[in-house]
């Protein structure tokens, strides 16, 4: 009987060794898997980040290149107003110029207080241009200066945009990590789906 007794014992702790080596295996199985899961989830985090990273960029670029076309077409248009400004200007002054004659011959006269009046006309005229000019000038840096305030708003708008997204992308994601490093703090709202 203590034959028996004493194979029954040998094939208790055979089995418990087995149950321990079986355990101990699935253990070292179960933490393997768990830091593979845990590898890819930080890899993905961070190619998710980068990602979005490189989205923005991109955002920007196109933005950027948008604003350029838009200032360019400003600075176009603000061109061919002042040179038909100018035209006008010269137009006009040669319209003036006429009428201002023909009134100098009716009052008939001489030819040489004609061409001294003409000679002060065509100064007041050139100051009269020159002061049209810088209006328009002025007010087209103006109307510049506003519009590249306008994109750089816009610019800010856009990082401040992307700042906020990045942040919530971080709110999103930044509980699973820890729980991944200590799974011990791990709780059922951590659970990575």
């Amino acid at each position: 009987m203590s034959i028996e007794r004493e194979n029954l014992c040998k094939i208790h702790s055979l089995k418990k060794a087995r149950e321990s080596v079986i355990l101990r295996l699935e253990e070292r199985h179960l933490q393997e898997k768990y830091q593979l899961f845990r590898h890819q989830v930080t890899e993905q985090y961070a190619l998710q980040k980068h990602q979005l990273r490189k989205r923005h960029e991109k955002e920007m670029e196109r933005l950027k290149h948008y604003q350029g076309i838009l200032l360019d077409e400003l600075k176009s248009q603000q061109l061919q107003e002042k040179v038909r400004s100018q035209k006008s200007q010269r137009t006009e002054a040669r319209n003036r110029q006429a009428v201002f004659k023909e009134r100098m011959k009716n009052q008939g006269l001489s030819a040489s207080v004609q061409k001294e009046r003409n000679k002060q006309f065509l100064q007041q005229e050139t100051i009269r241009q020159k002061e049209e000019s810088q209006k328009l000038q002025q007010k087209q840096e103006q109307e510049l200066q506003k519009f590249k305030e306008h994109l750089e708003e816009t610019c800010r708008e856009l990082v401040q945009i992307q700042v906020e997204n990045n942040v919530i992308y971080i709110h999103r994601s930044s509980p699973r990590l820890p729980c991944l490093s200590e799974p011990s703090v791990c709780s059922d709202d951590c659970t990575v789906h």
